[in-house]
């Protein structure tokens, strides 16, 4: 897919991380103002997960990457986590992760490093 922008950055992994990404991604100039307040609520919650699940501690850090398509955007956040084995082996979610599937056009995941993306559309 070709994308119209795209801006990226790495966040220290902290307890201010999920604050300092809103901030960043609000800032970009890639999000839509249609789609700003759910697209900072969503990557709020990846980079929270990746504090708090993924092992690591500062100075490592998660990158957050967005990208603008026609009529919408991508967020990806990816950590050198160990990924989503205990989750799936217990058919579990976080809350954080429900709402990413609730309120995302589409969203999926992978693993080494652990990768986690959404996509949002602008309402017509």
């Amino acid at each position: 897919m070709t994308y119209l922008r795209e801006a990226q950055t790495a966040i220290p992994l902290s307890k201010e991380a999920p604050r300092d990404a809103r901030r960043w991604l609000r800032g970009s100039g890639v999000v839509p103002i249609e789609l700003d307040d759910l697209a900072t609520l969503l990557v709020s919650e990846l980079v929270s997960n990746s504090v708090v699940h993924s092992g690591l501690a500062a100075p490592e850090a998660v990158s957050v990457h967005v990208a603008a398509f026609p009529g919408g955007i991508r967020v990806e956040v990816v950590d050198a986590g160990m990924g989503f084995r205990d989750l799936a082996r217990r058919g579990d979610r976080s809350f954080g992760l429900r709402i990413v599937e609730d309120t995302s056009a589409r969203w999926g995941h992978a693993e080494h490093p652990t990768r986690v993306w959404f996509e949002l559309t602008v309402p017509s």
